[in-house]
Order: structure tokens, then sequence, then C-alpha cells
């Protein structure tokens, strides 16, 4: 399967975004 680099720079953009959320509510928790 190949993609188009814009659809790879979309879905990094993404994950990036859900995991510096993710990471901002556990550090908000233990911290």
């Amino acid at each position: 399967m190949s993609y188009s680099s814009n659809e790879l720079e979309k879905w990094y953009k993404f994950e990036g975004s859900m995991s510096h959320i993710i990471c901002d509510r556990v550090l908000n928790i233990y911290y």
C-alpha cells in the first residue's frame, strides 16, 4: 500500500495532537 505524503502528514498531525492531549491529561493527573 502506498500513501501520498499529504495523507501521511495528516495522520502524523492527528496522531501527534492526540498523543499530546493524552500526555497533557496524564501529566495533569500525576503532577
